[in-house]
C-alpha cells in the first residue's frame, strides 16, 4: 500500500466518522423532540405549540464542537417554559443531558460500524 493509499483511507475514515457523528446527533435530536412533544406537561388546546417543537440539522463547528439545536417555534413557548410546573424544552434537555455521550457513542457505532483501514 502506498503512502497515498494510506492517506486516502485515513481521509475517508475521518469523513465516515464525521458523517456518523452527525447522523448520531440527528438521531438524538429526533428523540428529544419526540420526548418533548409526548411529555410536555401542559394542555395543548390548539396543538400549535407541540407541533412547533423541532430541531435544526446538527453541524460541526470550526473548533470541532458539534452543535444540535432543539427549538419551539411558537412565540409564547418561552412563557409556558417559565411557568411553575411546566416546561416546553427544558424537560427533554434534562432527560437527555446525562446520557447524551453514551447515546452518541452507541448510535455512532451503529451508523459507522467498524471502519476498516
Amino acid at each position: 500500500m502506498s503512502q497515498f493509499d494510506a492517506a486516502e483511507r485515513l481521509r475517508r475514515a475521518g469523513e465516515w466518522a464525521k458523517n456518523g457523528l452527525l447522523m448520531a446527533m440527528e438521531s438524538v435530536l429526533v428523540d428529544m423532540v419526540a420526548f418533548a412533544k409526548e411529555n410536555g406537561p401542559w394542555k395543548d388546546i390548539t396543538s400549535n405549540l407541540r407541533q412547533s417543537i423541532s430541531y435544526k440539522k446538527p453541524e460541526i463547528l470550526s473548533d470541532g464542537t458539534i452543535r444540535g439545536i432543539v427549538f419551539a417555534g411558537m412565540e409564547y413557548a418561552i412563557y409556558v417554559e417559565y411557568r411553575q410546573g411546566y416546561w416546553v424544552l427544558s424537560g427533554a434537555v434534562d432527560e437527555y443531558r446525562a446520557k447524551l455521550g453514551d447515546l452518541l457513542r452507541d448510535r455512532m457505532k451503529a451508523f459507522v460500524g467498524g471502519i476498516q483501514l
